[in-house]
């Protein structure tokens, strides 16, 4: 099952477009634009300002929505399914680089000290990821030139 989910990831790429993300929670693209404009669903910008859904929040969504429906809900489903998730941390908010300086001062005015500390460890292991790749293709580049 969890090589499964992997290969969906991989498949999904970073996201996924709206209305593909709508189809697939079965909810209408007007509902689905309302929880992103809420800040409840996380986005990637793309560039020249197009949006489309987080594949790992849509992921996650998805699983928490059909559990709802398979319990007998039918109305509210994603809004129950998004108070599920928050209960439990998730989704969790996208780091963007081009995210603007109101965006950010709002974002920080409404998250907590747990939720900065967690976005910092995020950012962190993003940087010290990226390093050792970095420094892995340097090695094997003068390695190459050898």
């Amino acid at each position: 099952m969890r090589r499964a989910e992997h290969l969906l990831r991989q498949e999904l790429g970073d996201a996924v477009p709206k209305s593909v993300a709508a189809r697939f929670l079965g909810v209408s693209n007007t509902a689905l634009e309302r929880w992103i404009d809420a800040g409840r669903i996380p986005v990637v910008r793309r560039p020249g300002g197009r949006e489309e859904v987080a594949a790992e929040a849509l992921l996650d969504l998805a699983a928490e929505v059909a559990r709802l429906r398979e319990a007998g809900h039918s109305r509210g489903v994603l809004a129950g399914a998004l108070r599920e998730l928050e209960r439990q941390g998730l989704p969790r908010r996208r780091l963007r680089p081009n995210e603007t300086a109101a965006e950010l001062r709002a974002a920080y005015k409404s998250s907590t000290a747990a939720d900065r500390l967690r976005e910092t460890a995020e950012l962190s292991r993003a940087v010290t990821t990226l390093a050792r790749y970095g420094a892995r293709n340097r090695a094997r580049t003068a390695n190459d030139g050898v």
